[in-house]
């Protein structure tokens, strides 16, 4: 029995899956993304929470440091989503490139486990894994908008 709401003479097609971005595309995706990342993590968050929390690093508040991981981790979240979602097709692995140029930059520069032990800054501020809870969650959600 034929379909009566099919047009006359219909193509029938398989549907083909998308076509995957090039790796090129990727890394640049990734590079683009983590400078942005670092960008607004270091200097435009820090600047940001100073002015809401009228607060000093030089002598830091715990609203300060609250407010400076907050926003440095929307910072890295938005820059993780975007570079998932425009990588075509490798969104696990542009989510967590740019959360790894983070945290490994941001290793660097403290020299490393070591240089964050003496610190200034309270544990809980010095070790929140901001970058890769950023890159896991932008890497869920670029995922499943994907999936049917």
């Amino acid at each position: 029995m034929s379909n009566p709401y099919a047009p006359p003479n219909a193509r029938v097609e398989d549907p083909q899956p998308p076509k995957r971005g090039s790796w090129l595309r990727t890394i640049g995706l990734i590079a683009g993304f983590a400078l942005l990342s670092l960008l607004l993590g270091w200097v435009v968050a820090p600047s940001l929470a100073q002015v809401l929390t009228d607060g000093d690093f030089a002598q830091p508040t715990t609203p300060l440091l609250v407010f400076d991981l907050a926003l440095s981790c929307a910072a890295s979240y938005v820059c993780c989503l975007m570079a998932a979602r425009l990588s075509q097709g490798r969104a696990v692995i542009a989510a967590f490139g740019v959360g790894a140029i983070g945290c490994a930059f941001y290793l660097i520069q403290v020299g490393g486990f070591d240089g964050m032990l003496p610190g200034d800054f309270p544990l809980w501020y010095e070790y929140f894994p901001a970058n890769l809870v950023s890159a896991w969650l932008a890497s869920v959600v670029a995922t499943r908008a994907d999936s049917p």
